[in-house]
């Protein structure tokens, strides 16, 4: 009986002299998200003094945010506080948008890391604001001496046009009467009273905004009225804005020393401070490195980017580390 013989597959050697290196050229990793989504966050402080107008009447005090745009302030957000004898001073200066609507980087205010930092305006074409959250808190601080004043309403009104019938001659019952309103009441020292110099009393207001409820529309991304160019060209503000007016009128219509007189009585100067946080939606990423950053964008992922940071890998831990620690 023969014995079956079993051929064995001839090995060759890799490192054989005959057989060459192969070069292989990595491909690099497409990190440019189609879409990608920004939480910015803005602050800024205001002294500011709602004064009686030269024939000694009360004056509505108050500035205008847009809610649905990195740029907050558009041209005329503080016309409402240039009325007679009225101050508004920021701690950080303020440059609204032209009346062209068309904001210059560098120079126009600008919501945090939009513009400047990561300059994710630089890397994307398109953008709409998903979400805006303001906090705005208004504390009294000293009167002018002689001054006489009386307690305000505090308030925030949402609406879609421009100025909503907000005048400078604005009351109480006018504020009152108008829809998407927040409202409080502010005190500041009241020496021609009893009650004594020290009745302070701050308020605090928080907005929530969601333009795609306001506007009642399906997708923001399919309606291009509330998109901002990016980088591709010129910049602008969308078309279709969503304001945000915060101020202060004063609660009594007449509020006079003794029957008969017409000398009115202010509201208390105040500290107004403003926090904004907006979530913003960034789409159609520029490819150009002149104009895209090339093929970086903004967000990183911040998974990959820890895998890959070599001191993180040296310490021995991986991917279920980073869940444990890095999150």
């Amino acid at each position: 009986m023969k014995k079956m013989i079993v051929k064995k597959r001839k090995r060759y050697n890799k490192s054989a002299p005959y057989r060459k290196m192969i070069a292989r050229i990595p491909r690099p990793l497409n990190v440019k998200a189609r879409s990608a989504v920004q939480n910015v966050t803005f602050y800024n402080s205001f002294f500011c003094k709602p004064a009686l107008n030269a024939n000694g009447d009360q004056q509505n005090f108050a500035i205008k945010l847009q809610l649905n745009s990195p740029w907050l302030f558009r041209d005329g957000w503080d016309v409402l506080t240039t009325g007679a004898n009225q101050v508004l001073a920021s701690n950080t200066s303020v440059t609204a948008v032209p009346a062209t609507g068309q904001p210059v980087i560098g120079q126009t205010t600008c919501m945090p890391g939009v513009a400047d930092g990561p300059e994710t305006i630089k890397k994307y074409a398109q953008g709409c604001v998903i979400g805006t959250k303001v906090v705005a808190v208004a504390t009294p601080v000293e009167t002018d001496t002689g001054s006489r004043i009386q307690p305000g309403l505090f308030y925030c009104v949402k609406h879609s046009q421009t100025s909503s019938g907000i005048q400078q001659t604005a009351d109480v019952n006018k504020i009152n009467s108008l829809p998407f309103r927040q409202a409080k009441q502010i005190s500041g020292n009241r020496p021609y009273q009893t009650l004594g110099t020290n009745a302070y009393q701050a308020s605090r207001i928080t907005v929530n905004h969601s333009p795609k409820k306001f506007n009642n529309v399906k997708d923001l991304r399919d309606n291009q009225q509330f998109n901002f160019s990016g980088g591709s060209g010129t910049l602008s503000v969308p078309s279709e804005g969503d304001y945000l007016t915060i101020g202060v009128v004063p609660l009594l219509n007449s509020n006079p020393v003794t029957a008969g007189q017409s000398t009115q009585a202010q509201v208390t100067n105040f500290r107004l401070d403003l926090r904004v946080e907006q979530t913003i939606l960034w789409t159609e990423p520029l490819e150009e490195t002149a104009s895209g950053e090339g093929n970086y964008s903004y967000p990183y992922s911040a998974y990959r980017n820890v895998m890959n940071n070599a001191p993180f890998l040296a310490l021995g831990y991986g991917a279920a580390a980073y869940r444990r620690y890095g999150r």
